[in-house]
């Protein structure tokens, strides 16, 4: 008897294997990481409520994708926001304000 399997949501990009998990806490990210176009890893994990092992983790996928860039500057890890980043950080702070807008009766 197989089980059916849990919904996810994700963004799969054709001709590459990696696929991004989108849940609220990488949205964000995302997001937050949009406000300040550059910044440091501990700085954004700080603004987006995130700890810094899953914000470093998302931002590895979200480097992958090219919607982050990582820049070593002395002993720190600059990440920066990139065009095509930029474009998915509007789209997803959007979709969390519709999500977490309180609905009218």
């Amino acid at each position: 008897m197989s089980h059916p399997k849990k919904p996810q949501t994700y963004i799969q990009q054709a001709g590459k294997s990696q696929t991004m998990f989108l849940n609220e806490k990488a949205c964000q990210i995302m997001i937050a990481l949009n406000s300040v176009s550059e910044t440091t890893i501990t700085r954004l994990a700080n603004m987006a409520g995130a700890n810094l092992g899953y914000t470093s983790n998302t931002l590895l996928k979200a480097v992958m994708w090219g919607f982050v860039e990582q820049e070593k500057r002395n002993r720190e890890t600059v990440v920066k926001i990139t065009p095509k980043g930029r474009e998915i950080a509007v789209i997803l702070e959007r979709a969390m304000e519709k999500i977490c807008k309180p609905s009218h009766s």
